[in-house]
């Protein structure tokens, strides 16, 4: 399982499976949940290709995760109205770390 330090500024990268072209997709998000905190990532936030999604992470983004779980879930949206997502009975699971750092530097 990855482990994220609060306060730092990750890149999360996500692979898809070779029958899926994200470059059709209309939308793309990332959504993080941490404890009750949801953070969406989409658009200018994402570096998407083909078949892999980057995320970078900002120390802002990271400082609102709480130690511990932390989920990650793909949501696709395709012009012709058909959606797509990672598996929601398995999300993607990291563990977030403790920083001593509590403010963005």
């Amino acid at each position: 399982m990855a482990k994220v330090v609060r306060a730092t500024t990750p890149t999360f990268i996500f692979q898809t499976s070779d029958d899926v072209d994200l470059t059709l997709a209309s939308e793309v998000h990332v959504t993080f949940s941490s404890f009750g905190v949801l953070l969406d990532k989409t658009g200018a936030d994402l570096d998407v290709t083909t078949q892999q999604i980057s995320v970078y992470l900002s120390q802002e983004d990271t400082l609102k995760f709480k130690p511990g779980k932390c989920e990650a879930m793909i949501n696709v949206k395709y012009p012709d109205g058909s959606r797509g997502s990672s598996d929601p009975d398995h999300p993607i699971i990291f563990t977030v770390t403790k920083n001593l750092l509590a403010k963005v530097i």
